[in-house]
């Protein structure tokens, strides 16, 4: 061989090299980004999951709160329909009373006393 043809060797050995190294490297790097995106994607499953979760605690919060505005709006119908019992016997008790009121007025203005 002569010594151009053997620089000339030297030099292609020097780059099969290199291109083995960086592809070594392209290698290791894509390793990398592989493991990297399965994390991303097993933490977006995890994230997922848990927006899930809390759509499914939201939509049980509002089924509570709509119980809640059912119950309160039964009991102010239950006090409405209690005062208006109290009042119809207060009423009652009055005009009771007042008949007896008036029944004593009458006897007294008409004994004289």
């Amino acid at each position: 061989m002569t010594a151009s043809l053997e620089h000339q060797v030297g030099e292609l050995r020097l780059r099969v090299e290199r291109v083995e190294a960086e592809a070594r490297e392209l290698r290791d790097g894509l390793t990398t980004l592989s493991k990297e995106h399965a994390i991303t994607r097993e933490s977006v499953r995890i994230f997922t999951e848990l927006v899930d979760d809390v759509r499914a605690e939201l939509g049980a919060t509002r089924a509570d709160v709509h119980q809640v505005q059912l119950a309160l709006q039964q009991h102010m119908v239950d006090e409405a329909r209690d005062r208006r019992r109290q009042f119809s016997a207060q009423v009652a008790a009055i005009a009771g009373t007042t008949g007896t009121l008036a029944v004593l007025l009458w006897e007294v203005t008409r004994s004289g006393v």
